[in-house]
Formats: C-alpha cells, structure tokens, sequence
C-alpha cells in the first residue's frame, strides 16, 4: 500500500501461503491454519445456535422484545459468520492439499466461491443478512454487554 498499490488481504493471505507452500514444513503450517479458522468458525456457529452469546449481556435490562429479537439477531448473525469462516479455513486447507496458494484467499473468495454455486445469488444474499444479522447485534450488545 505504500507503494501506491492496493492490497487486500486475499492478496496478503495468499502471499503468506505461498511463501509458506515453499517451505518445507510450510504446507503443514498452512493446514494448521486452516483447521484453526475452520474451529473458529464451528465455535462461532455452535455460539449462534446454543445461544451462548446470551451469557455476556444483561438480560434483566431487556424487554421481552428486546430479549427476543436480540436472541434472534444472534442466532442467525453468529451462525452465517461461523459458516463464512468455516469455508475460508476449508480454502486454506484445500490449498495446502492440492499446492495453490491462490485457493488461500480468505472470506472474499469464500463468498465468491458461494457465488459460483448454482443458487449462488441465493446463498450470498442469506450470508448478507446474516452478517446484518451480527451487525445489529453487535450495536444492540454494546448497550447491554455485561463489563
């Protein structure tokens, strides 16, 4: 980016992978990481659908509405952004098995590569509401998380 030129981090990920790819404990490494975010995003998605996210918010300070609209917004936000995770780590992973530091591309290409699917349009506007799912959420969490 200093140099004039813009960087996203698909570019950064995949630059990493590769110098890693090249080494030689480096394809290991990269399919640690991958597990890693994959184990991120399971937990995330576990979070969403036990309703774990609920131990860290003042409960007794809500309305009934606003208890269930929260529990709502949180099911569904965490769960779509574990999902995403999940199928950045399983792009990694992928990588590091077939040698192509380009399939290491992080969440952008986790939701191109939902895009390229037949109900692709489907399927990323379901993952955009999830993140406006989390979104609201985390502005909601901010009143009523507990410090």
């Amino acid at each position: 980016m200093l140099r004039g030129k813009p960087a996203s981090s698909a570019d950064t990920q995949q630059n990493a992978a590769e110098g890693l790819l090249g080494s030689g404990a480096g394809r290991v490494a990269v399919i640690a990481a991958g597990l890693i975010v994959v184990a991120i995003g399971a937990g995330l998605a576990i979070a969403g659908l036990t309703k774990r996210f609920e131990r860290h918010l003042r409960v007794s300070r809500m309305t009934r509405a606003t208890r269930n609209l929260l529990r709502r917004l949180g099911e569904v936000g965490f769960t779509a952004k574990g999902i995403a995770y999940g199928i950045a780590g399983v792009l990694f992973v992928t990588a590091a098995l077939q040698y192509d530091p380009s399939k290491a591309r992080g969440l952008d290409a986790a939701l191109r590569a939902l895009a390229g699917e037949t109900y692709g349009f489907w399927l990323l506007l379901l993952v955009a509401l999830g993140f406006l799912s989390y979104g609201l959420f985390s502005m909601a969490e901010a009143k009523y998380r507990k410090v």
